[in-house]
């Protein structure tokens, strides 16, 4: 180890950044419950489960790609089948988020970009946020600055290891997320550009990219049929979006804290008013680093909304805020060109201070962020009817398939009922079969799923008493006994 005089300041500086980001991302970890989505991972990526199970439910069930769950899977069999487990990868990655687009930032640039760039991730809410959320949103976020990384590499440099690595990286994030084909679509466009705008070696350039991304869909057809079952969704769950949706996802980005706005809307104006008084060097942006970072950050952003927005409005919506998640490495790099055109050192510093001051007070004051419950209580709730009554039948509606990874993780010995409540509750108040004949049961709900309307609640307070009872933050457990 090379002695404490020779590492470089920005070195540690980057050092200490990583550091409070991994306090700030393996901070109570599992301190909430899985909700419904990582249910679904630890369902899926359960190492107990032969591998084509865990194929088949991302091919019928949960349309991912696989690079996640298979990561999901190690930590299982690593840490145990239990939350914390499911969210170290997430957690971990959201660290290396922070490297990456450091080193992004110093790539397109120069190291005080990089380290503001490192900076803002670190502190991010969104991306804390899903650093602790054992879905496969962040992971996005990383393969998605490291594709970016070497790409620009690759066009600055045309070199084969370049080329390798960029190869190697974007198959990655094709095998991450869906929406990593935006990022190579956005590739595709910049490619363009910047090769017209190559005045020495053109011919090098295309057959270098050519052959990458020949390379790139090489490694994907394995994936195709996979893929050709995503293709064929027509409907999904998300609400059509409004022609305002970025300003929208843009405040969630970063906690929707409204003390926070008036610096990230400085930020984006000092960088756009640098681009509007740098614009005659866009004519020569190959040998402009910020002409250069100008046209990536326009491109990586303005194409994956316009796309998503398109297909949004004129088939099945899919736009959603975690699902942009490869626009946040380019809006952080926008944001950090933002605070390095802010005039004087002293003023420009200071700013900011206050910016990474008033992101943490939000984060750990306002919002209590490690200490409130923001996700749906199904441990909670079902350690609840496990501890009361854990051998009488159990009906829910909505979410038995999920609730079935804490049922088994507390050994309820109970049977589940699942399908329409109502019905079920008709059948028990009837006997319609031996099945139905029930003196005690539990009835529950989570995710949104509402109780018992009063109509056929009355019909069942009739025959039943309501024993005990309990709401948690988006679930409800209700224990009913027959009337003697």
């Amino acid at each position: 180890m090379p002695p404490l005089k020779k590492i470089k300041p920005s070195t540690l500086i980057l050092f200490v950044i990583i550091i409070v980001a991994a306090l700030l991302r393996f901070n109570a970890l599992a301190f909430q419950s899985l909700w419904l989505d990582e249910l679904h991972t630890a369902i899926e990526a359960n190492p107990v489960l032969p591998w084509h199970s865990l194929f088949n439910y991302l091919k019928c069930c949960d349309q991912h790609p696989p690079v996640f769950f298979i990561l999901e899977r190690f930590s299982f069999l690593l840490f145990g089948h239990n939350e914390w487990a499911a969210r170290f990868v997430p957690a971990l990655t959201g660290i290396a988020c922070v490297w990456a687009i450091y080193r992004l930032g110093k790539e397109l640039f120069n190291e005080q970009l990089g380290l503001i760039a490192a900076l803002f991730t670190c502190i991010n809410y969104f991306n804390i946020f899903y650093a602790q959320e054992a879905r496969d949103y962040e992971l996005l976020w990383l393969m998605t600055t490291l594709s970016y990384l070497y790409f620009i590499r690759l066009v600055k440099n045309l070199r084969t290891s370049d080329a390798i690595w960029y190869v190697i990286l974007t198959a990655l994030l094709l095998y991450t997320h869906y929406f990593g084909l935006l990022v190579l679509f956005c590739q595709g466009v910049l490619a363009i550009i910047y090769w017209l705008l190559n005045k020495e070696t053109k011919k090098k350039f295309l057959i270098t990219f050519l052959i990458a991304w020949l390379a790139v869909a090489i490694l994907y057809i394995p994936w195709l049929p996979f893929f050709k079952e995503i293709a064929n969704i027509k409907s999904f769950w998300i609400e059509r979006p409004k022609p305002n949706f970025f300003i929208t996802f843009f405040s969630e980005y970063f906690g929707n804290a409204k003390i926070l706005k008036p610096f990230l809307y400085a930020f984006i104006i000092f960088f756009l008013l640098r681009a509007f008084l740098s614009r005659k060097t866009f004519a020569n942006p190959q040998s402009n680093p910020f002409a250069f970072s100008f046209i990536f950050i326009v491109i990586a952003i303005l194409f994956p909304y316009a796309i998503l927005y398109l297909k949004s409005i004129t088939s099945v919506p899919v736009l959603i805020s975690r699902y942009t998640m490869e626009v946040l490495p380019p809006i952080i790099i926008a944001l950090s060109f933002g605070v390095i055109f802010i005039p004087g050192k002293m003023l420009r510093y200071g700013v900011f201070g206050i910016f990474i001051c008033l992101t943490l007070y939000n984060l750990i004051v306002t919002k209590r962020y490690y200490s409130t419950i923001s996700k749906e209580q199904f441990r909670e709730m079902t350690n609840y009817v496990v501890t009361e009554k854990n051998n009488v039948p159990l009906i829910n509606e909505l979410t038995a398939w999920q609730q079935q990874y804490y049922l088994d993780k507390f050994h309820y010995t109970g049977k589940v009922f699942t399908g329409k409540k109502e019905d079920i509750i008709d059948s028990i108040l009837h006997k319609s079969s031996p099945q139905y004949t029930i003196d005690t049961f539990w009835l529950v709900g989570a995710h949104n799923d509402p109780k018992l309307t009063p109509n056929k609640q009355q019909a069942l307070d009739t025959a039943y008493n309501l024993i005990s009872q309990k709401d948690y933050y988006g679930a409800w457990a209700q224990l009913y006994a027959r009337k003697k």
